[in-house]
């Protein structure tokens, strides 16, 4: 059995699990994403053979989403910053969310670096909830603050 008999079989089941459930609105978690996100199938690329999925639809919306929770650290020390991310991107995850902001502060009033932002940055790098961040724009406080996409898969 090839990889496509195997999908086709795994539809046929899933779709008759449905239909005895009687739950019509039944979906995954994937197939929600991919129309919350309008991801749509390329045309299939037919020197490999496989149709080829564009997840940079989803992406690019996301990234241009406003997060839908924050954490501002000002005041905090470097452990308790690392504390209440860790704290702060569990959460996050479990609510759904997809963006979060996190606001570490500029550092202007540390004594030598930045303390908040390289602990944040070394947490998100090996986070297996985070996956892409970056610095905000300015408006939302530029190198104070980072945005960052939450992962829903394993690594």
């Amino acid at each position: 059995m090839d990889f496509g008999e195997i999908l086709d079989e795994w539809d046929k089941s899933r779709k008759k699990s449905v239909q005895k459930s009687g739950n019509s609105r039944y979906r995954s978690d994937m197939e929600r994403w991919l129309d919350t996100h309008e991801v749509t199938p390329k045309e299939p690329d037919m020197k490999k053979g496989l149709p080829v999925v564009s997840g940079n639809q989803g992406r690019e919306s996301i990234l241009r989403m406003e997060p839908q929770r924050q954490l501002d650290l000002h005041g905090f020390t470097s452990a308790d910053a690392e504390e209440e991310v860790d704290r702060f991107i569990r959460e996050s995850h479990s609510r759904g969310a997809e963006k979060v902001r996190v606001i570490t502060g500029k550092g202007l009033h540390s004594a030598a670096e930045p303390v908040l932002q390289k602990t944040v940055r070394l947490y998100l790098e090996k986070s297996a909830l985070c996956g892409e961040f970056g610095y905000e724009n300015k408006k939302n406080g530029g190198r104070g603050a980072f945005w960052v996409l939450l992962r829903y898969r394993s690594r």
